[in-house]
């Protein structure tokens, strides 16, 4: 899943199975923003925000950038690292 705005949905990205690469995917207004629940997955450089019962649902082991929120941005002063993911 590459380059994609999903709105509206159940979940806005559902990832069952392994090998897949969630990049540059915009998620906003789902019920779930991205949920992952199979190990081995990359995901970096996704932004979410407003998805009802969260915005990332990660289990198991994958290979993922940091996640961003609005307050580590503000207070830590992060958000630099290309690969991040961001939840605001």
């Amino acid at each position: 899943m590459v380059g994609n705005q999903c709105a509206e949905n159940e979940a806005g990205i559902y990832a069952s199975g392994s090998g897949n690469r969630m990049d540059e995917n915009h998620l906003q207004g789902n019920a779930y923003g991205m949920v992952v629940d199979a190990a081995g997955n990359l995901i970096v450089r996704n932004s979410a925000s407003g998805n009802r019962s969260g915005n990332y649902s990660i289990t198991e082991t994958q290979t993922i950038g940091p996640i961003y929120t609005t307050s580590s941005l503000v207070i830590v002063g992060e958000g630099r690292n290309p690969w991040g993911n961001y939840s605001y």
